[in-house]
């Protein structure tokens, strides 16, 4: 009876495999490499190969077998030299499917250019270098990626392309084709990054912060996720880079935050890094003081022609007076010292004439 049925068990199993294979379970499942330490480089895919570009407006075809550090950029990857979890894998998260208020809209794919409005044919990778100039970056206030996505997906009928999650994870929500909607009028031009964080607070108001932040009886302070946190890494996760909550002026008030972890800094500085290299029109800089490039980042609105004509890294706050991230305790030098370092030049934003 063994020697009749186990042909027959070996052929399901083969089939079961090739199934598992075609859905996507078992591409990109290589180990994550340690914060710090740099996957392999990405091999070029051209951008014909089948199942490189997800179909406008929702994803459906099985994707090749990235690999686990590029991020999708009109259907070509783009190497970031950090791990990248994409929306069509096994835990990622999919702008594309679902109730979402992405697919709702009619104008989700980016203009020819950036002042258009309307809906246009998915832009090919030389369009967007001619289009993208801006990352804008935000803190969540959800704490966690998996909520964060929950929360725009489902509630707010927002979206971004990417989540950086509290242990140094990337999560792409989309391909960088489409306007995700996460900052008004620069959607068009921009890339959206949302960072895990509960975000900064009124001084005297720390209830908030007090929930995710306990301070240690040996020092320092521990980051508290909850059970359902979603976090892949949580060891890569355990306290903020500074131990003391961090109090600055934005907008002209002093509010109080937690700083990220030195796994989120990691990751995002080669995030941007790659961004910048990719994008010739985006420079790892940010808005200074004055538009003096030695001077310290804006803790404010930028200037009405600098909101036109600036291209590089800026926070929410540059764009509106309504938001304060990334927040206080954000170390700017911090990131455009490490993402100048990945590029080798210290270069200094342009500007566009308004």
């Amino acid at each position: 009876m063994k020697r009749f049925f186990e042909p027959t068990r070996r052929c399901l199993c083969t089939v079961a495999t090739c199934l598992l294979t075609w859905a996507g379970c078992t591409s990109r499942s290589a180990p994550p490499d340690p914060i710090g330490a740099r996957p392999a480089p990405a091999a070029a895919f051209p951008a014909g190969t089948p199942g490189a570009t997800p179909p406008h407006p929702t994803f459906s075809a099985p994707p090749p077998a990235w690999p686990t550090d590029t991020v999708l950029v009109a259907g070509e990857p783009l190497s970031v030299g950090t791990r990248v979890v994409l929306f069509d894998e096994m835990g990622g998260y999919n702008a594309y499917r679902g109730p979402s208020y992405f697919n709702q809209r009619r104008d989700e794919t980016r203009p020819a250019s950036g002042s258009g409005a309307g809906p246009a044919s998915p832009p090919d990778r030389a369009a967007l270098n001619q289009l993208i100039d801006r990352v804008v970056l935000h803190y969540d206030v959800a704490g966690l990626s998996s909520r964060c996505f929950r929360i725009l997906q489902h509630e707010r009928g927002l979206s971004c392309h990417f989540l950086l999650d509290v242990d140094g994870t990337i999560y792409q929500t989309l391909d960088l084709r489409e306007r995700a909607w996460h900052a008004g009028t620069s959607n068009s031009r921009s890339v959206g990054i949302e960072i895990a964080n509960v975000g900064a607070y009124p001084k005297g108001s720390h209830e908030p912060l007090s929930r995710w932040y306990r301070p240690q009886p040996g020092g320092g302070t521990r980051l508290i996720l909850p059970p359902d946190s979603g976090v892949r890494h949580p060891e890569r996760a355990r306290q903020p880079a500074r131990p003391s909550p961090v109090t600055g002026p934005v907008h002209g008030r002093q509010l109080v935050q937690y700083d990220l972890t030195d796994a989120q800094y990691v990751a995002l500085t080669r995030l941007l890094a790659a961004l910048c290299r990719a994008f010739p029109r985006m420079t790892p800089d940010a808005p200074r003081i004055g538009g003096d490039p030695a001077a310290a980042v804006l803790p404010g609105l930028m200037t009405a022609g600098d909101r036109v004509g600036f291209g590089g890294i800026v926070g929410h706050h540059h764009l509106t007076r309504d938001k304060v991230d990334p927040g206080p305790a954000f170390d700017w030098p911090r990131v455009l010292r490490g993402v100048r370092a990945e590029l080798g030049e210290p270069r200094i934003a342009p500007h566009r004439e308004p």
